[in-house]
């Protein structure tokens, strides 16, 4: 399933989080984090359709928390996100984000 984060406002920079927590098993943690913004990879700071990755920097993650910090964006537009995460269990585990970018956010 989906999730949404709220409005974002293309003027600002702003960090967007995944709570990895209830998915992850007693005891496990994140090991890697991939990211995806309308299905290209997050590897340089180029922007992705008008959005722009703070990179390497704006990616950060916790034992159960990853977070990207996105800027820009173009007004109107709706970016599919995606978090691909990899387990102490070598599980891999992926989360869709919706995020909308609208002047008045």
């Amino acid at each position: 399933m989906a999730l949404k984060w709220p409005d974002k406002n293309p003027d600002q920079m702003e960090d967007f989080s995944v709570d990895w927590s209830r998915a992850l098993r007693s005891g496990e943690t994140i090991s890697s984090v991939t990211w995806n913004i309308n299905d290209t990879g997050v590897n340089s700071a180029t922007p992705i359709d008008g959005i722009q990755v703070e990179y390497p920097s704006g990616l950060t993650n916790t034992d159960t928390v990853a977070t990207i910090r996105l800027q820009s964006g173009t007004v109107n537009t709706k970016y599919r996100v995606s978090c691909i995460i990899n387990t102490s269990s070598s599980r891999e585990l992926v989360q869709l984000v919706y995020l909308r970018v609208t002047e008045g956010a």
